[in-house]
């Protein structure tokens, strides 16, 4: 019989000090916040290099998530990239599943201040961790994708880019201080949120292109976009901003559903994509297109279009420096019309097939966007 020196707990020891060893550095905190403890998760590569800071990527799970849970689709990418990765979690509403309160009839379901918390947890990741403030980025999918654009609306002066998939902007007031570069993912086949806007328990959710446009408006991509990618199974476009530090890409799946574009669903690898817009942008404090140099700081107020829905004329009304440039794109972001309109002249679209389109007015540094109905 062959004796060793060694007990079995005493040889399981021995071979575990030779095993590789787990260099993973992810950690879960709470944030008091509003008396509510906070909970989020930080994974933070091994590889990063000492004394260097990073880019931040802050992730929103979708309805009925945690943070922890989704984690997962982002570490590898966090590793091969070299960021940080920030996972933070809902409250919970009356049924008791977590829900981010993303604005509009969000507001009715969940009354939590999820906007004061995740600006807390700016501050606190920049406190801790080798963050970089001008790179950090914000992501999310479903709820977390309506709550992303929120984020971007309402912390612009902090983020330097937001990219949510399969969920569409609800907050009612998008107004950001600042512009924010945008890329936004969506599937055709996703039944659970429409690409083209759905009635949802009682509101809208407003078409993904309707988005889209408000956010060109926003950072001044007045331009049709290039195409950087078309195929049967994918679309990319692609909007510049007029100093190239707003841009704003739109990727549309053909055959993909309520989930984040992988190898494995779509041929594409989503977080690559995702990462190449992203890891361009850096948070530069441009003023919002919109509000720039109109008489009275406000284009919404001051300018103004009727009747609309609309069947033959469109007029403008309002504080307007008369005559006003014009084009008008289809949902899609086709120019279908562009020309001069002033007070007086209106704008003749008996031509349009029936429809939404989306009207923009320039003048100056202003750039004015508005949904009109053709019917």
């Amino acid at each position: 019989m062959i004796t060793f020196p060694f007990s079995k707990y005493q040889l399981l020891l021995l071979i575990s000090m030779f095993l590789p060893v787990s260099k993973t550095k992810s950690q879960d905190f709470k944030l008091m916040h509003n008396g509510v403890n906070r909970d989020y998760n930080v994974y933070v590569p091994n590889n990063l290099e000492p004394g260097i800071t990073v880019p931040a990527l802050i992730f929103l799970h979708g309805y009925s998530g945690t943070g922890i849970g989704y984690s997962g689709r982002l570490i590898g990418l966090a590793d091969s990239k070299g960021f940080i990765g920030v996972f933070p979690t809902a409250l919970t509403e009356s049924t008791g599943h977590t829900m981010w309160n993303a604005g509009g009839k969000y507001e009715d379901w969940i009354h939590s201040d999820d906007i004061g918390f995740i600006a807390a947890l700016i501050d606190t990741i920049i406190a801790k961790y080798p963050v970089d403030s001008l790179r950090i980025y914000v992501s999310g999918g479903s709820n977390g994708g309506f709550m992303a654009y929120r984020v971007a609306a309402e912390l612009s002066h902090k983020v330097a880019a937001a990219a949510p998939y399969a969920g569409q902007m609800m907050y009612e007031h998008c107004n950001p201080e600042f512009t924010v570069p945008i890329f936004y993912t969506h599937g055709l086949a996703d039944n659970t949120i429409l690409y083209e806007g759905m009635p949802f328990y009682g509101f809208q959710i407003p078409p993904a292109e309707e988005v889209i446009a408000t956010w060109c408006a926003i950072n001044g991509c007045t331009s049709p976009p290039d195409m950087i990618m078309q195929n049967d199974s994918v679309t990319g476009k692609h909007w510049s901003s007029p100093d190239g530090k707003s841009d704003v890409e739109l990727y549309v799946y053909t055959y993909l559903g309520h989930h984040w574009p992988t190898e494995e669903n779509t041929g594409y690898n989503g977080n690559e994509i995702m990462w190449e817009f992203l890891s361009r942008q850096q948070l530069a404090h441009q003023p919002n297109y919109r509000n720039r140099d109109s008489l009275d700081k406000n284009p919404l107020d001051a300018w103004k279009i009727f009747p609309n829905p609309v069947s033959d004329k469109i007029y403008l009304s309002g504080q307007v420096p008369t005559p006003v440039n014009y084009n008008i794109t289809d949902l899609k972001g086709a120019m279908v019309k562009t020309g001069i309109i002033s007070t007086a002249t209106g704008i003749d679209v008996c031509a349009l097939q029936n429809g939404m389109y989306f009207l923009k007015l320039f003048h100056e540094n202003t750039v004015w966007c508005a949904k009109i109905v053709k019917n």
